[in-house]
């Protein structure tokens, strides 16, 4: 039953007679959607604070954080389907904080995204179907606060309320668009990503912040590299998110400035509460990043292992152009059907085949399909094969 007008209802899980009852109504309806509320946006570590799991036609809201053992509930979850809204996210806390794994997903974005629709947020979605507007007042709360007050009960209640029906829905229209199979095959990968814990990352990209290739000399990212690692065990001794120590654009415009100048009072300006000990360590780290010898100053391109780099910039302007020629035919948006780092992997590795975009680059089935062969002959300079256009499957040929 599709729902026609907002609903208020839901049962707050914070005893372990209340888990073992709604891990008893998961079996039952033999499915369930799925969602986290974390405090990232209030600590360095990050923890769930409450799942939102909507299962038998009920919402239930449970509190990770009141001691009670919820392996009974994680059990019922993982062996049945789960219906999720930007389910990686969820996933890897889920994992990072219970050892969960699913086993089964269907992600309403990814499928939103598949379908081609402007507005892929959950309320987006649900005000599209159900006309029904959700609130938006928990998106910054802090969710590790106790009490909870009603009004951020009720938003974290309609993160679930209106999943499967929406589900439902999403995956009729994917079956009739013949792109089942593209969703199925991206919701896989999603499972298997969770797996690998995003902390455990390459020391020479972590630090490459958005709007790292602004700088224009190898000095410049040895400076933000030192100015990253400070802010990074900053964030960790009060336990507060690294953008609130210092923001991206701030690093960047630090480094660019600090490369030819030594007097702090004309720095960018920094935020009210970098002073004292703070301020200091920072000169400290910048200063480290100005005397670093050339030999270990970090490069602009990062080669892999076998990677063989490009020789000219204009690969990733021909992959571009391909892959936006074949989104626009396909009603598809470009990132989605060849990210720009799926693009910049094939620029730098040069693959001989499409197989060996899907192994080395991560292109999923579907788009090789697509447009393998399109990106292939764009990286190889061939415009005649470049301007083929990808064939869309029908809902009647797709598998």
């Amino acid at each position: 039953m599709l729902p026609t007008a907002p609903d208020d209802t839901f049962v707050y899980v914070n005893t372990p007679d209340g888990v073992a009852a709604l891990a008893a109504q998961i079996d039952r309806a033999g499915r369930a959607a799925v969602d986290t509320e974390a405090d990232s946006l209030h600590h360095y570590y990050q923890k769930v604070c409450l799942i939102q799991v909507a299962a038998g036609g009920s919402v239930y809201i449970v509190d990770p954080l009141c001691g009670v053992d919820l392996a009974p509930m994680l059990a019922a979850l993982g062996r049945c389907p789960l219906v999720l809204h930007g389910a990686d996210y969820d996933l890897r806390m889920l994992r990072r904080n219970f050892e969960f794994r699913a086993t089964r997903i269907f992600d309403t974005m990814v499928a939103a995204r598949l379908l081609g629709y402007e507005k892929i947020s959950l309320a987006g979605l649900v005000e599209k179907h159900f006309g029904i507007v959700l609130p938006k007042q928990g998106q910054k709360a802090d969710w590790s606060r106790r009490p909870i007050t009603p009004d951020l009960l009720q938003y974290a209640a309609n993160d679930t309320r209106y999943l499967e029906a929406l589900a439902d829905l999403l995956r009729a229209e994917l079956a009739a668009q013949g792109r089942e199979r593209w969703h199925e095959e991206m919701c896989v990968r999603l499972i298997a990503e969770a797996e690998d814990d995003p902390r455990e990352s390459e020391p020479e990209k972590e630090w490459r912040i958005k709007g790292w290739r602004q700088l224009e000399t190898t000095r410049a990212l040895g400076i933000l590299r030192e100015i990253w690692y400070w802010r990074e065990e900053e964030a960790k001794r009060v336990n507060l998110p690294p953008f609130r120590i210092l923001g991206n654009e701030t690093m960047i415009k630090l480094a660019q400035w600090a490369e030819t100048t030594t007097d702090f009072t004309t720095a960018p300006k920094l935020p009210r509460n970098c002073v004292g000990r703070r301020l200091h360590a920072l000169k400290q780290a910048v200063g480290r990043g100005r005397r670093l010898p050339e030999s270990q100053l970090p490069q602009f391109q990062i080669p892999r292992k076998g990677e063989r780099l490009p020789s000219a910039e204009d690969i990733m302007t021909r992959l571009k152009k391909a892959r936006n020629e074949a989104a626009l035919q396909l009603g598809l948006d470009p990132g989605l059907l060849a990210p720009a780092s799926t693009l910049e992997c094939i620029a730098r590795r040069r693959p001989a085949s499409v197989q060996q975009m899907i192994e080395f680059c991560g292109l999923y089935a579907w788009q090789a399909e697509l447009v393998g062969s399109v990106l292939l002959a764009a990286m190889n300079g061939s415009r005649a094969e470049s301007r083929q256009a990808p064939v869309p499957p029908s809902a009647e040929t797709a598998p």
